[in-house]
């Protein structure tokens, strides 16, 4: 369409920060064939809810709405932003209040790293803070498909193919001229 790409901070490195992060905020945590929580359709086989059905749950002032993606150290919900009225991308680590140290620390990393990054096609870092034992990270809600789901839908055509392989590059120019490298770059996460 006529929107711009947006990259999503997952698997983003930088000197002095260095981590191996997961997901910040990716959909891939659906194969094929799943279905997307946020459209309402049919449980997927990793026993994700549908939208309507999420139970209610809340992390500090968030309000978890409906589970978007899973990686290996974190899942994302759609959440409600109670103080500022908003929807919000919320990152929880996936061992809650288990994590290790070194899964807090990585954590915290990857957050500091992505909100370092200001640019029209990057999602924004709004928050990083824990509730009770368990640590989150709030960021831009972006609606709508990932390039993975979109080509598996059908090809792009060439000029719309150019236009997102530009603005790819000029989100990741922007974070490798601040010294952080995307180490997760791949359809799933570009919005």
């Amino acid at each position: 369409g006529d929107s711009a790409s947006v990259l999503v901070p997952n698997g983003i490195s930088g000197s002095p920060l260095s981590y191996v992060p997961s997901d910040t905020f990716t959909l891939d945590g659906k194969q094929p064939g799943d279905t997307d929580v946020r459209t309402g359709g049919d449980t997927s086989p990793n026993g994700v809810p549908k939208a309507e059905e999420f139970p209610a749950v809340r992390i500090g002032r968030y309000e978890l709405r409906a589970e978007i993606a899973q990686g290996g150290m974190g899942v994302v919900y759609e959440a409600y932003d109670t103080h500022l009225d908003r929807v919000v991308a919320l990152k929880l680590i996936r061992s809650g209040e288990f994590a290790s140290g070194d899964e807090l620390e990585r954590f915290q990393t990857e957050a500091k790293a992505a909100a370092r990054l200001d640019h029209p096609g990057i999602v924004p870092v709004y928050e990083i803070g824990r509730e009770g034992r368990q640590s989150f990270l709030a960021m831009a809600y972006v609606d709508g498909e990932s390039l993975w789901q979109r080509v598996s839908i059908s090809p792009l055509a060439p000029r719309d193919a150019a236009k997102i392989m530009r603005d790819v590059g000029e989100a990741v120019q922007h974070a490798h001229d601040r010294g952080i490298i995307h180490r997760d770059l791949k359809p799933q996460n570009i919005l």
